[in-house]
């Protein structure tokens, strides 16, 4: 919480104050004219934020020897905009891609009648930020002793009484490679990124209605920053759409590079890594921009989402598949979460009837995994109905998960029977061995490669001689 005593105001470098945006009194003037080009018989109109990425890259390369600042950075959830280096914007090319746009559905329409869908789990995918279990309240609350004295502490840090600098002038702050790194300067470099890559304003004054948020810097990283990403460009281009001579005030970079990404160009291919900032750098943009107005906006191959990192990692090593085993009606089987196919794969040794559906023998336990973006809530709802060492199991990996910040799964997981030559309906004992040697050769691949010396004919001659090895394995 914040402390209720004054926090130190750091020396500054220059003598000059953090200047402040002025308030003007009276009517406010008209927001500029959007710029109308011609284009063969009719007019395309073009686009401009009020806040540019141009503050924050210059404050990205003056931290790139502050090592420290940029640790603090990833330590808030936000080490993925490490890798912003945007082109400056262009008006006509963002104006034909915000139209594509569709605030009902979420998505971009296409060509051809196709879409691509705009979740959550894509702003994770592109900014790398935190999808973590708590909701952004843009809502101020006044009300709220610990948020007044944070607000009050934070504007005398800045340097003004009400309102807030410009955001240039804070990112030029940030950097002095004389200020240290306190809460103030998380607060600030917050309202810096926010504004710059997530959402701003149609007026000059920076929005800072979401320092609730940091009324405990500690708690940054549990927000959900990624769905705060999608409400803002859900209403920023209603706002848009309805007026487009508007000022576009929502998160321009983000709509680009997964657009760029989601549809590959013939002639342009680029690599597909988390964070897609790393790719997606300014000449990369400027080239595809100009391939976009020659090729046509909106066609090329729809690809599916990158696989998102799970644990916090980024290597080959990284976690692909979790596994759940699973008792019930005195009977083991695994449910895995397959993180590469996007499949919750059911592993069971035992045949499905032809009779039988797949709701029939594992109700509704499936649909109730794949049906929710909130993984750790889904998991403890879905396992307590099996056992409680089930749930312990769920209930724990959730709130891992909610620990890194990784509380969001892409939609839909698709149940998913995996085909094994070795089941047989036949033995009604050896589940066990089963499930557990399922769980040790599954490798997410589900037909291919799974091999396990497991048979359904010869299941007891080859437990005779790998039972003891499985025993003393699974029980040293």
């Amino acid at each position: 919480m914040a402390a209720k005593g004054k926090e130190k105001i750091p020396e500054r470098t220059s003598k000059a104050p953090l200047e402040a945006a002025p308030r003007k009194s009276g009517k406010r003037k008209a927001p500029e004219q959007a710029l109308k080009i011609k284009i063969g018989k009719g007019k395309d109109k073009a686009t401009k934020s009020r806040q540019s990425t141009a503050p924050f890259k210059a404050f990205l390369a003056a931290i790139a020897n502050q090592p420290h600042k940029r640790q603090a950075i990833i330590d808030m959830g936000f080490g993925g905009l490490l890798e912003l280096d945007m082109p400056n914007n262009d008006p006509i090319f963002s104006a034909r891609l915000l139209s594509r746009y569709s605030v009902g559905s979420g998505s971009l329409m296409l060509r051809r009648g196709r879409e691509i869908e705009i979740k959550d789990i894509d702003v994770h995918l592109v900014y790398g930020i935190t999808l973590g279990g708590l909701l952004v309240d843009d809502n101020k609350d006044n009300d709220n002793v610990d948020y007044r004295l944070m607000l009050e502490e934070w504007r005398e840090y800045v340097g003004v009484q009400r309102g807030s600098p410009y955001v240039s002038t804070m990112a030029t702050h940030l950097a002095d490679a004389a200020v240290p790194v306190t809460d103030n300067w998380k607060r600030t470099f917050l309202v810096v990124a926010v504004n710059c890559c997530i959402k701003s304003t149609l007026n000059p004054q920076p929005l800072t209605s979401f320092l609730s948020t940091t009324i405990d810097v500690n708690n940054i990283p549990n927000y959900n920053w990624c769905k705060y990403t999608i409400e803002s460009l859900l209403h920023s281009a209603y706002s848009w759409q309805e007026d487009t001579t508007r000022f576009f005030a929502g998160p321009l970079p983000f709509l680009q590079v997964c657009y760029f990404d989601s549809l590959q160009k013939e002639l342009h291919k680029p690599p597909r890594a988390f964070s897609l900032l790393s790719v997606w750098k300014r000449e990369i943009i400027r080239s595809r921009i100009s391939y976009e107005f020659r090729s046509g906006l909106g066609m090329g191959t729809v690809l599916p989402r990158i696989p998102a990192p799970m644990h916090g990692q980024q290597d080959d090593e990284q976690q692909q598949q979790v596994f759940f085993p699973v008792c019930a009606s005195d009977h083991f089987y695994v449910f895995c979460l397959n993180f590469t196919k996007m499949t919750l794969d059911i592993l069971d040794n035992k045949i499905l009837p032809e009779n039988v559906s797949i709701h029939d023998k594992y109700k509704d336990y499936p649909a109730k995994i794949v049906s929710s973006h909130h993984l750790s809530q889904a998991l403890t709802h879905v396992f307590t109905a099996f056992s409680p060492t089930a749930c312990v199991q769920a209930i724990a990996y959730g709130r891992f998960l909610v620990s890194l910040g990784y509380n969001m799964i892409s939609s839909p997981l698709r149940p998913r029977i995996v085909e094994m030559s070795w089941r047989t309906n036949v033995n009604t004992y050896d589940c066990g061995i089963y499930a557990m040697r399922h769980m040790e050769k599954y490798n997410g691949e589900w037909e291919a490669n799974f091999e396990t010396g497991l048979t359904a004919d010869n299941v007891r001659n080859y437990l005779s001689t790998y039972v003891f090895i499985v025993h003393t394995k699974y029980t040293s």
